[in-house]
């Protein structure tokens, strides 16, 4: 729809209307989250991540402007991590949440410097995806679908950073 958008109008248009669907599904996942979590295999505070959440949280709350300095995973034999977060006996290795794992580390200003990142990667290839490919002055070369790749990446890695820290660690 974007790419068919012949004006600039037109692609505000869709746009408003991405951001209007987008906003439906979240509305709907958060509605439906029960029956979200269950049809994936996962209990209601998401596999014990609520607990590690509120674990890190607490820590990260400590030195909220530039945070802690570790890094990811979370080596147990250090002893600040040591025995810290158990789940099933088991050192617990990174937050299950970039985000929140960026937050322990480097604080607000970690985050909002990934965010910028993040938004400039996803800014990038959402018009990589949508605008003609540009080599040379020929302002008609036909569209690829391989263009939609990076956005779609994109747009899965920020999905899969709301649960897993793994984003930032590979």
């Amino acid at each position: 729809l974007a790419r068919a958008a012949t004006s600039p109008r037109k692609r505000r248009n869709v746009y408003i209307g991405f951001g209007a669907v987008a906003l439906v599904g979240v509305v709907a996942a958060w509605v439906l989250r029960d029956a979200l979590l269950d049809v994936l295999g996962k209990g209601s505070d998401l596999t014990g991540r609520i607990e590690i959440w509120n674990a890190v949280w607490a820590r990260a709350a400590e030195r909220p402007v530039f945070g802690n300095g570790f890094s990811s995973p979370w080596v147990p034999w250090d002893p600040a991590f040591d025995g810290w977060i158990l789940n099933h006996g088991i050192t617990v290795f990174h937050a299950h949440n970039m985000w929140l794992d960026v937050f322990l580390q480097l604080g607000v200003v970690g985050v909002i410097l990934m965010a910028i990142a993040w938004l400039a990667l996803l800014w990038r290839s959402w018009f990589f995806a949508v605008d003609r490919p540009r080599w040379d002055l020929d302002a008609q070369r036909p569209y690829s679908a391989i263009a939609l790749a990076p956005v779609l990446l994109v747009a899965v890695l920020l999905i899969e950073g709301l649960a897993e820290s793994a984003p930032i660690m590979l």
